[in-house]
């Protein structure tokens, strides 16, 4: 089976862009090992705003995993900056 990655990342953030291809390199990597899944076809990097980021973590119905910052350089600790979603194709 075919499937895509979508990768939100909170853009009220302002993390640089090194920061952000590092945290979505984790959450594609965990949400692949959590849900059992072979690599994806493709993986797709979208920015959002936070008031949708916030309700994509919050969505219980998602196939997703949420990525936490350590806090060691650009953002807050426990910080979520990236969630990963499954989606078939």
């Amino acid at each position: 089976m075919d499937y895509t990655i979508k990768c939100y990342y909170d853009k009220t953030l302002k993390m640089s862009v090194g920061k952000v291809a590092a945290q979505v390199g984790h959450a594609v990597a965990k949400v692949v090992e959590c849900y059992g899944h072979m690599p994806p076809h493709k993986i797709i990097v979208l920015e959002a705003n936070h008031g949708k980021f916030v309700k994509m973590c919050e969505d219980q119905t998602l196939e997703s995993y949420i990525q936490y910052d350590l806090g060691l350089t650009e953002v807050e600790p426990s910080t979520p900056t990236v969630i990963a979603i499954l989606e078939d194709i």
